[in-house]
Parts: structure tokens; C-alpha cells; sequence
């Protein structure tokens, strides 16, 4: 609807969104800005990513709250 290529692939990442996921409980993760690196004093996030990702987030959560 948003005209973003949204692919699910794995990563070496973690979240809290696993337990709930773990569980059955739909989650939205992965969201966030493009970046690398993490929790190294080389990671970087890719600031032209951040308007996107946040316009995806906003989309599902109203598109989430119209299906209740």
C-alpha cells in the first residue's frame, strides 16, 4: 500500500518481540531504521532510512487498530 519492499529474512539481531512472537502473539519488529553493526562502537544507522521505516510503523499500527 506504501510502495516499500517489505522482505522477511533472519539476522543475528534480538528482541524482547521474540517472546511475545514465541508465544503466537502477532509483533511488529524489524522497523527501525537500516543500520549495522550493532552493539559495537562501530554501529551506525542510515539516517535516509528513518522517515520509511517510521511511515511503515505508523501504517500498521492504524491498519491494525481498523481490524479490531
Amino acid at each position: 500500500e506504501l510502495g516499500v519492499h517489505i522482505e522477511s529474512k533472519p539476522t543475528k539481531g534480538a528482541s524482547d518481540a521474540g517472546f511475545a512472537a514465541e508465544e503466537g502473539v502477532p509483533v511488529i519488529c524489524g522497523v527501525g531504521p537500516v543500520g549495522g553493526k550493532w552493539h559495537t562502537l562501530d554501529e551506525y544507522m542510515e539516517i535516509n532510512t528513518f522517515s520509511e521505516r517510521t511511515n511503515v510503523l505508523a501504517h500498521s499500527i492504524l491498519k491494525a487498530f481498523k481490524e479490531l
